[in-house]
């Protein structure tokens, strides 16, 4: 995995919540058939792990071990998990529902879709914004952005 596609993931990443927790038991069968269940279904997901520094170091070594299994970021009990599905479903993958891309506010009452606080979005700066947060079909009202808006 390349570093683009690192800057990617944990862009997808950064608003996912932890999917798998690993508590005081470590990697169990059972959270492991989860791992790889979530893994399957989801393609990237965020573990949580729970302990002191040595016990989560561990059970990050052992996740890294896992086959096809890549770790993208680990920030204090939380990883972020990549592993490419056999057959991608369009509707439980993060990867494929992500749509992330960028857009220009021009003003903050043309960017009302978005709330400025949440994305910290300000006039005349590029902005990273997904698609779930813009309006359908992924277009504003004529004249609202000006006549370059191109549709999506």
């Amino acid at each position: 995995m390349n570093q683009k596609q690192k800057k990617r993931f944990r862009a997808i990443g950064h608003t996912l919540k932890p999917v798998v927790t690993v508590a005081g038991n470590g990697l169990s069968e059972t959270v492991v058939k989860e791992l790889n269940r979530a893994l399957e279904d989801h393609e990237l997901i965020k573990i949580r792990i729970v302990g002191d520094r040595d016990d989560r170091k561990a059970v990050t070594e052992e996740i890294s071990n896992q086959p096809d299994t890549e770790i993208v970021q680990s920030i204090g009990g939380v990883l972020l998990v990549y592993r490419p599905a056999r057959e991608p479903n369009p509707n439980l993958s993060n990867i494929l529902r992500a749509d992330v891309f960028w857009i220009l506010v021009i003003s903050i009452s043309a960017a009302r879709y978005a709330s400025p606080r949440r994305f910290r979005i300000r006039p005349h700066h590029w902005a990273l914004i997904p698609r779930r947060h813009l309006p359908l079909p992924c277009q504003p009202a004529p004249g609202q952005w000006g006549s370059k808006w191109k549709s999506c």
